[in-house]
């Protein structure tokens, strides 16, 4: 079904599932002189009565950005409410109020074409397409009302999106059915029809590895695309530090963890920190 060739575009980003593994959002101001960086990591919600919306307002208020980034593709959208906001995310709503007061936006991830041409060098064409068609699947099982969800209709819009946009060549468009059978190819997940929604399925289980146990390939996979999205937007953060005074980061919370040890070596190497 799939052939070895493997084209490079660059699409919009999807919100990685592996973001909000923690509950709450957390924060961090770094202040040296006049250069400071706020990261908000956030957990991934859409719900209007979530505090944590309210939370980002008063703290991107507070902190009057020179400059903002975002997770998801999110910094050129439009929104005409902060409740059409809401409505897709707090990466939109960030977005909303960054446009709201002609602050600079700019994506903090890596776009496509960059994170798989590191992949392809490095891992099978099959199992970067399983993980990244699994992580779109725990997604849509992690959504509260997925009754209201055409799960076939939207992985195979996602997978044809890929392949029409040159990401990945098949013979064909793709059916669900051809779609998982690949993935059944990587794994021992039979998916269907009928039990994708099934949490006992345990997609989880190949995009985050538990404590002490080996990790599988899509895992090994799935880390890595969260390494070089970290990388990324470390150095990014940066070099955004570098040209405006006050820089305004969201991302889900997982990232601030990953990347927060490494801002605070970086802040004391490159802009002389004292104690970030």
């Amino acid at each position: 079904m799939m052939k070895n060739k493997f084209q490079q575009v660059v699409i919009f980003a999807f919100i990685c599932v592996c973001c909000s593994q923690t509950l709450s959002p957390i924060k961090v101001h770094f202040v040296e002189g006049n250069k400071e960086l706020f990261f908000y990591g956030s957990a991934h919600d859409n719900n209007i009565a979530n505090p944590m919306f309210a939370d980002i307002e008063e703290s991107f208020k507070r902190f009057t950005p020179d400059v903002v980034l975002i997770e998801g593709g999110y910094s050129n959208r439009s929104y005409s409410t902060k409740e059409q906001a809401i409505g897709d995310g707090e990466m939109a709503f960030v977005s909303f109020l960054g446009s709201s007061a002609s602050i600079p936006m700019f994506d903090i991830e890596p776009s496509g074409m960059f994170v798989d041409s590191i992949l392809l060098s490095q891992f099978s064409s099959n199992l970067i397409f399983t993980m990244y068609i699994l992580r779109q699947t725990f997604q849509y099982q992690s959504k509260a009302q997925n009754n209201d969800i055409d799960f076939i209709k939207e992985i195979e819009n996602y997978a044809n999106y890929i392949i029409a946009n040159g990401r990945f060549d098949f013979e064909d468009s793709l059916k669900f059915e051809d779609i998982f059978r690949t993935v059944e190819s990587e794994t021992d997940i039979a998916i269907t029809r009928e039990n994708w929604f099934d949490k006992r399925i345990e997609v989880r289980r190949y995009l985050y590895n538990r404590r002490n146990v080996v990790k599988n390939q899509v895992q090994i996979v799935h880390s890595r695309v969260v390494d070089i999205r970290d990388e990324y937007a470390t150095s990014l953060i940066m070099d955004k530090l570098e040209e405006y005074n006050k820089v305004f980061v969201i991302m889900g919370n997982q990232h601030l963890l990953n990347q927060e040890n490494i801002l605070r070596e970086e802040l004391r190497n490159r802009f002389r920190f004292q104690n970030p």
